[in-house]
Parts: C-alpha cells; sequence; structure tokens
C-alpha cells in the first residue's frame, strides 16, 4: 500500500515540459535531453485509447534512452510536432 501511495503521489507531482532547447521531466528521478543532442526519437500515442496506453516520447541521445510520459495536450502537441519529420522548401 504504501509503495503504491508513493507512486500515485509522484505521478501527481510530476510536470513534463518542453521549449525549443530542452525536454524535462521531474518524478521521482529528474530527466532532462537536450533538443540538439537527439539522434532518435519515437511518440506513441493512439486517440482515443490513452486510458489504456500512456502516451510517450522515447529519445535516444548517445547511448542513453529516455521515455517521457505526459498528458496534457499542449505537450502532447509539442511532441507530436518534434516528431514529425522536417520538410525543406
Amino acid at each position: 500500500f504504501v509503495l503504491t501511495f508513493v507512486v500515485y503521489y509522484w505521478i501527481l507531482r510530476s510536470r513534463t515540459s518542453i521549449d525549443s532547447n530542452v525536454i524535462e521531466q521531474t518524478w521521482i528521478w529528474h530527466k532532462q535531453v537536450s533538443i540538439a543532442k537527439i539522434t532518435q526519437l519515437k511518440f506513441i500515442y493512439i486517440p482515443y485509447f490513452s486510458w489504456l496506453l500512456a502516451p510517450r516520447l522515447i529519445v535516444r541521445s548517445g547511448v542513453q534512452v529516455h521515455v517521457f510520459h505526459s498528458a496534457d495536450p499542449r505537450v502532447l502537441a509539442a511532441f507530436a510536432a518534434l516528431s514529425l519529420p522536417k520538410t525543406f522548401d
């Protein structure tokens, strides 16, 4: 029971943010990745099934792999924009 309560508390307290330089998530462990150092990323989001499979961004920077979870629509939109291929005119 205590372990469940602690994890639930940290889930409610955690924050995920993204700006033009960095992706950051506070939780029990603080995660931060510079966007310039990202070598590979995958955005996993299935509309209408986020209750079953939590939306997440999986990021590889060098040999490290970080998983960022979010439920905020603005953060999910930023994750989607980051994961789309860049087009050049």
